[in-house]
């Protein structure tokens, strides 16, 4: 699908009042904007992305997964550089599976094969790594979700650990939560990993069907899902991640389609179907969103790795002088 593909959603009258839904279960889906990232090793392409990170002001850093590569674009998909070689010296990569950056500037990669985490600037250069393969405190097994909290803390999920563990902005270990299983405050494989604006921790495990909130300190404070196709049941939920206004979206891989929740967990709404067309998905992975709200979702299968949706603005209606004197009186 070409990149000129024009939103709907840009669209707002000016002089209108703003009236909201009649409910959440009826919100409208986003709207699909665009796709980019061809499938390639070239400049822009990318050959088997898994993680994708959105920074304050917009700028996307994806994981490269095949690659072995970091590859930047703006919000419009424009390709603004790559870095990252296959190895295992300081500042190169081995299958890394995720990514995220903090605030200040900092860029954090999952190096999976390497079992450890990496920490570059936005520009790629190599500032620090920890970790190495183990099961000890600051080791992993296979490390692949990542999150940064608001505090700078660093939050990394260990699939095949069944841990969350977490690390200050220089990697110095913190604490740790879960083991394996799939009661609450377990994990069978800890996939994505968000953390809201007020610091609560999201973890969608991909075997046992479920999405579950943490403080930071590891204490459970919500459950959801379970293994099925109904609105809140999942089929291997992959990426997550917070909107401006502390939603919770979930790429729900095999169900095609993304579900959008409260912060707590209460289903709001859903989109999507099996297929490469616009609003459709094939194999959905990482997720991001930007303070402006728009969502990047990594989907093999498609022309391009990351589709972008934007939601449409409230609905607007035309109202009299008279219905507007008539609220004041009410």
């Amino acid at each position: 699908m070409p990149s000129s593909v024009p939103s709907r959603a840009l669209v707002v009258l000016a002089t209108a009042i703003l009236v909201p839904a009649a409910s959440a279960q009826m919100e409208p889906p986003p709207v699909f904007v665009r796709e980019f990232g061809p499938v390639g090793s070239g400049p822009g392409e990318l050959l088997g992305a898994r993680g994708i990170s959105a920074t304050p002001d917009g700028i996307l850093f994806v994981a490269d997964s095949f690659a072995d590569r970091v590859v930047e674009f703006d919000s419009t998909g424009v390709f603004l550089g790559q870095w990252g070689t296959t190895g295992a010296l300081p500042g190169q990569l081995d299958y890394p599976l995720d990514i995220e950056c903090d605030p200040w500037g900092g860029v954090y990669v999952v190096d999976n094969g390497n079992h450890r985490v990496q920490k570059f600037t936005r520009e790629g250069q190599f500032l620090l790594q920890w970790g190495s393969a183990g099961t000890d405190p600051g080791q992993f097994v296979t490390p692949w979700g990542l999150g940064v909290g608001p505090d700078g803390s660093v939050y990394v999920g260990d699939l095949f650990d069944g841990r969350i563990q977490r690390f200050t902005a220089d990697g110095v270990f913190l604490n740790q939560w879960g083991s394996q299983g799939n009661g609450p405050g377990e994990f069978e494989n800890p996939i994505g990993i968000t953390v809201d604006a007020s610091g609560s921790v999201f973890v969608s495990d991909g075997a046992a069907q479920y999405v579950q909130k943490f403080t930071p300190a590891g204490q459970l404070l919500a459950r959801w899902g379970g293994r099925g196709a109904a609105p809140g049941q999942f089929s291997t939920p992959f990426g997550i991640a917070c909107d401006p206004q502390g939603n919770v979206i979930v790429a729900d891989h095999h169900n095609f389609r993304m579900q959008k929740f409260t912060n707590d967990g209460t289903f709001l709404s859903m989109w999507g179907s099996k297929g490469t067309g616009p609003g459709q998905f094939a194999s959905s992975h990482g997720m991001a969103i930007d303070r402006g709200g728009r969502i990047y979702i990594l989907d093999f299968g498609q022309e391009g790795f990351v589709q972008t949706y934007v939601y449409p603005p409230l609905g607007v209606r035309s109202v009299s002088l008279s219905e507007v004197k008539s609220l004041y009186r009410r």
